[in-house]
């Protein structure tokens, strides 16, 4: 059973399953190869959905030269909030996660992407980071 979730405002529901207490996914992605494993990603998504400026998120890899892809978080932040800066991001997730559990960076965007059933777009999100890559993974 999910222990908690959300609902956006086009009636998108978000389950999040907690372990004593801490959220830790809300998506299962298939295109995040890391040195670290995949759970982290998810917490981290989890955590980040939590900041009370953020709206929705997405975490998309991108290319990085030491460990193959790094995440980015792609934030549309609530009408009544102030935009987050990275620093904002980063403390917020510092406290309540390892310090390496942390996007590289953010982008603010107006809307993500879904399709009809409500899923984000994550490819199209990843786009711009590949363009020109011969892979999608680097």
């Amino acid at each position: 059973t999910f222990d908690y979730g959300y609902r956006d405002n086009k009636d998108f529901a978000y389950p999040i399953l907690t372990q004593e207490g801490v959220p830790f996914a809300i998506y299962v992605p298939s295109s995040f190869p890391d040195r670290l494993g995949r759970l982290w990603w998810l917490t981290l998504e989890a955590v980040i959905a939590q900041h009370p400026a953020v709206r929705d998120v997405a975490l998309v890899g991108v290319p990085h030269p030491k460990w193959v892809e790094t995440p980015v978080a792609i934030i549309v932040v609530r009408p009544d909030a102030e935009e987050p800066t990275m620093g904002d991001i980063s403390d917020w997730c510092r406290a309540r996660l390892a310090s390496f559990k942390k996007p590289t960076q953010i982008r603010i965007v107006d809307e993500l992407p879904r399709n009809a059933s409500g899923k984000v777009l994550r490819r199209q999100l990843r786009e711009p980071y590949w363009a020109g890559k011969t892979r999608q993974v680097n």
